[in-house]
């Protein structure tokens, strides 16, 4: 059984998505797997439609079986995000991985390469960098220009080329023998104007630039949008303190200081927070992540559990026929379990115990008005 594997969030899925999916499904390989980021997304947002609900439309666009990317690394930097979805893959047998990228002709393997060995010279030049006042990820991308040229630092220009990057570091880390294949993204409205779009109440206007499947999830599904969040964020801030701040993941000497300071801006609107606490060194990707970590709970030490744990089980959220013989293919051997059940089968998830415990608060954060439970969820079975 030859597996592919596609990494995604599909928030929502569009066009370019199943584009992708078709590239994938077209390489003759018996299984295409998604492994899907949950409701909290990468860049610190919400996801527009529930997990269950964009892995449904990704199996009605091709996928057999999407598994679910937690919280632990899906709402964190492209490196966590990448090694626990790197992770998920390796463990399900993947042979390869398809991702994509806005140009497939980059120097993937050597930019990833560098970033894992990381040579005095790029070590020098980064800390250069980050004297000078640069964020990390600029600091990083001059390293690799200085050192690998232009095609080099466009491997961390853009999100998805900087995703494609940390997924090639993340197989070279493990030491994996699964190989990697970039696919050219094609033209597409952005999944962040789409969501734009939505957030304005235009719904027929999103129909054009996504696949019909897709649209139908996101017609009769509850749609979430991040701004809605700013009073669960800002009394987060507010009870907790600057003190907790200090514990919380990627918030570094100081930042806490800024971040608490500028509370009441939050009262107003999340754009507003952002606007007076953002700057250079301080993404508003990464604000907004600290802003949930710290809601969450999810301290500097999660972080570096998270850094170095690999995955020894994922759960289902959509599946089809062939997805099920994936499954009972996976838990037939080796040490890696697919979940179908988390309630039942909670109990026999050992290591990965704290990565559904957060989980599971996660979800209910998500699901706050409505009262659903990850717990009382099922993977949703097509064909």
């Amino acid at each position: 059984m030859r597996i592919a594997s596609v990494i995604a969030e599909f928030n929502p899925l569009h066009n370019a998505h199943k584009y992708i999916l078709e590239k994938t499904k077209e390489s003759g390989h018996d299984i295409t797997a998604v492994i899907l980021g949950g409701n909290f997304m990468q860049r610190g947002e919400f996801s527009v439609l529930d997990c269950y609900d964009r892995a449904e439309a990704a199996v009605k666009c091709g996928a057999d079986i999407v598994l679910l990317l937690p919280y632990v690394y899906s709402a964190q930097t492209a490196e966590v995000f990448a090694w626990g979805a790197a992770g998920i893959a390796e463990g399900i047998g993947t042979d390869t991985l398809f991702f994509g990228s806005e140009d497939d002709s980059l120097l993937f393997y050597d930019t990833a390469r560098l970033l894992s060995e990381e040579p005095e010279e790029f070590r020098t030049i980064l800390r250069d960098g980050l004297s000078s006042g640069l964020s990390f990820a600029a600091s990083r991308e001059n390293a690799v220009r200085e050192i690998l040229g232009e095609s080099g630092a466009k491997c961390l220009m853009g999100a998805n080329n900087i995703l494609s990057t940390e997924y090639t570091k993340a197989i070279i880390r493990m030491n994996s023998q699964m190989k990697t294949k970039s696919v050219k993204r094609i033209p597409s409205l952005s999944a962040t104007k789409i969501r734009q779009m939505l957030s304005s109440g235009k719904m027929d206007s999103v129909k054009e630039y996504v696949p019909e499947e897709s649209f139908e999830m996101i017609k009769n599904g509850e749609l979430h949008f991040s701004e809605d969040n700013k009073d669960l964020l800002f009394y987060g801030l507010l009870l907790k303190g600057e003190e907790c701040l200090c514990r919380v993941a990627e918030v570094e000497s100081g930042l806490e200081r800024r971040m608490y300071a500028g509370r009441y801006s939050l009262a107003e609107s999340l754009k507003a927070y952002e606007d007076k606490v953002s700057a250079k060194r301080y993404t508003r990707s990464r604000i907004r992540r600290i802003l949930y970590n710290n809601v969450m709970g999810y301290t500097k030490e999660d972080l570096t559990k998270a850094r170095s744990h690999m995955p020894k089980s994922a759960l289902v959220l959509a599946v089809n026929s062939k997805g099920r013989d994936l499954i009972k293919a996976v838990n037939g051997k080796g040490d890696f379990r697919i979940i179908s059940n988390l309630s039942k089968e909670y109990d026999s998830i050992g290591d990965d115990r704290w990565i559904y415990d957060m989980e599971i608060r996660a979800y209910e954060m998500y699901h706050r008005k409505d009262g659903r439970s990850l717990m009382k969820e099922h993977c949703r079975v097509l064909g």
